[in-house]
């Protein structure tokens, strides 16, 4: 079974799981190409070397992550996103929400199925054991040591990729997928219902 694990934003990342082995992972961030902003989307497959692509627009990145998915040949995953938080400034906020409903929304169409959205408290609690209040720098740090003892070949890819903080939350938060697919943990008495 697949797992795809989205840590969203303007700069973000996408991993995708096979079992508990990171066989995909992608990172995309924001940069100017002739006086333009774009996004600069990296993709690598298990095995590979990453592939470059310019997107003009945030919901390219959701076509790139398909095409990611294509090169697996994935037609079933399960599919969770990093939820937001109401911080200081709720524009924000809004905006990173409008972001990840455009990378979300093709790859929610492919699967036919809802993303499933946890917090980083959660994902973070229930696959690195990381108190929910935690301070960010610590969580970070926890992420980048801890992840790649959780997921096979993370290191690898994040290694190859240049981006270790991103690509291992997106671990996380497939790993927080997969767990609850399964019935690991805290999910082991009731599979059901959405976060």
């Amino acid at each position: 079974m697949y797992h795809i694990g989205i840590d969203p934003g303007s700069e973000g990342a996408v991993v995708i799981l096979s079992g508990n082995e990171a066989v995909a992972a992608a990172h995309w961030k924001p940069c100017v190409r002739q006086k333009r902003k774009v996004r600069k989307f990296t993709m690598i497959v298990k095995g590979g070397k990453p592939k470059q692509v310019i997107t003009d627009r945030l919901s390219d990145v959701g076509f790139q992550i398909l095409r990611l998915m294509a090169l697996i040949g994935i037609r079933e995953a399960t599919l969770a996103c990093e939820d937001f938080y109401m911080g200081r400034n709720a524009r924000t906020t809004i905006e990173l929400a409008k972001g990840a409903g455009l990378v979300l929304s093709p790859v929610e169409h492919r699967l036919s199925k809802k993303t499933e959205w946890v917090s980083a408290g959660d994902w973070r609690k229930a696959v690195l054991g990381i108190k929910r209040n935690t301070k960010r720098q610590e969580v970070k740090n926890a992420s980048i040591l801890m992840i790649p003892k959780k997921v096979k070949g993370i290191s690898e890819l994040a290694k190859k990729l240049g981006t270790p903080d991103h690509i291992t939350d997106a671990a996380g938060i497939a790993e927080w997928s997969r767990m609850k697919a399964e019935g690991h943990g805290e999910y082991a008495e009731s599979n059901t219902g959405s976060v």
